[in-house]
């Protein structure tokens, strides 16, 4: 297979399937304040519907170049969708809010193994010179689908209650089943590699530990000491769990990539901006729902222009990252992402809609170039051989650190508000360390470009 043009319906199956499962990523933003009025809960409790899934997400996304070697690409994917449509099934009926985050943690374990497989066979499949353009046709799943999701369920959520959105789940992924079941192929050959199941379980725990911690600060206020410990417990973990990958000789995650620059800058500028992407598709709907008192369908279509946006720029800022390397690109996003987040430090109720939904629309494409440009940076430089592993770093630090991170700023936005329910003071405050975070991103894009090879004539 050499090209994406004679391997079309195979790269639709798989890009079908890690539509489905990125979809769903935010989907539970737009439904929350239904979930906590049906289950009688609070936000912070809440949250945890999109923090687990994300979490279980990179945990498996650890797992994936292991995955990748071992099974056979169509049996592999059919099984994740099939994992994947069970959890959909549990949240359909679920009864009460903890089915409905065991559910959550089902679709988690589907939905993690998607996208990376479909970024390993797309770098498989195109030649070294367009592996731009390939995970810009990736960046379209990772940046559109989660900020799709948000219009969808708000349009769900108001016309058919929360629980459609499962249903809609579960008739989509059966469809992408059977399409997949007519159209996918296997990559490769299956190897006979190992798991190591202590690096697994280190992992895990680390990330667990450490986004319990988060969550606590909020949710459920505890003596300081416990909170440190549970830091201090996650660290451990993940600390031991660094220090066994560069002993291994097949490690979970292949750390050693870290001594490429590209990697070491990909990972961070990779991670700072999906950090930033998951908060402002929280805080964004928030601001229009709860500040502006306006609906979750309204709320869903002030976004639409951005998801149609990363949809749109994904794929040219492959090209463009292809001709002019990742640095210019990166530079680019970043300005494009302050000038789309710093106006939401003042806007109020009062703001006007359409000026709102230009702003975000503007943080949108910002987020779509970085994006790409930093998936792009992290795998250019790698053997073949290895970009499994690399996009396997990137994918999993991407979703339990930005969601880490992203919880972070979310309950520093509630702190601000405390003791009252988040405000614009809160929304505003988190508006301002995005934009902060931001300017890191400038930076860190400049200093990358600087260091970086000059493009090919």
């Amino acid at each position: 297979m050499s090209s994406f043009k004679h391997n079309k319906l195979f790269v639709f199956s798989l890009m079908f399937a890690g539509f489905i499962g990125s979809l769903s990523q935010n989907m539970m933003t737009a439904a929350l304040p239904a979930i906590l009025s049906s289950f009688h809960t609070d936000t912070a409790k809440g949250q945890w519907l999109t923090n687990i899934f994300i979490l279980i997400l990179g945990i498996t996304a650890a797992a994936s170049a292991y995955l990748f070697s071992r099974f056979p690409t169509k049996k592999l994917v059919l099984s994740a969708l099939g994992i994947f449509m069970i959890g959909c099934a549990l949240s359909l009926s679920a009864q009460n809010f903890y089915v409905l985050l065991l559910s959550r943690l089902i679709q988690g374990v589907g939905a993690g193994v998607l996208i990376p497989t479909l970024q390993i066979s797309l770098l498989h499949i195109f030649p070294k010179e367009n592996h731009g353009q390939a995970l810009g046709i990736t960046g379209i799943i990772i940046g559109f689908a989660p900020a799709a999701g948000i219009t969808l369920a708000g349009v769900f959520v108001d016309s058919f209650g929360w629980r459609s959105i499962f249903l809609f789940l579960l008739i989509l992924g059966a469809a992408i089943w059977m399409f997949g079941f007519c159209f996918l192929q296997n990559i490769g050959t299956p190897l006979p590699v190992s798991m190591d199941y202590s690096s697994l379980f280190l992992y895990s725990a680390g990330a667990f530990f450490l986004m319990i911690a988060t969550t606590f600060i909020n949710a459920f206020p505890l003596p300081i000491w416990i909170l440190l410990l549970l830091f201090a417990a996650g660290i451990v973990c993940l600390f031991r769990f660094a220090k066994r990958q560069l002993l291994l000789k097949s490690p979970l995650l292949e750390l050693r990539l870290f001594c490429y620059t590209s990697v070491k800058y990909a990972a961070a500028l990779f991670l700072i901006t999906f950090t930033l992407m998951m908060c402002g598709t929280t805080l964004f709907p928030l601001y229009i729902q709860t500040i502006c008192g306006r609906s979750a369908t309204f709320s869903g279509l002030l976004c639409l222009p951005g998801s149609i946006m990363i949809a749109v720029v994904s794929p040219a800022a492959g090209r463009l990252a292809d001709r002019f390397r990742p640095g210019p690109v990166c530079i680019a996003g970043a300005l494009l992402l302050i000038i789309g987040t710093l106006p939401f430090i003042f806007f109020s109720q009062e703001s006007h809609m359409l000026l709102v939904c230009f702003i975000y629309t503007l943080q949108c494409t910002g987020i779509a170039l970085l994006l790409t440009a930093s998936l792009t940076m992290g795998v250019y430089r790698i053997p073949l051989a290895k970009r499994s592993h690399s996009t396997a770093i990137l994918n999993s630090f991407r979703q339990v650190f930005g969601s880490l991170f992203a919880s972070l700023l979310i309950t520093a936005a509630a702190m601000i508000c405390a003791p009252s329910d988040l405000n614009l003071s809160g929304i505003r405050g988190a508006f301002l360390i995005m934009t902060a975070a931001c300017v890191i991103l400038l930076f860190g894009s400049i200093r990358y470009h600087s260091r970086e090879d000059p493009p090919k004539s």
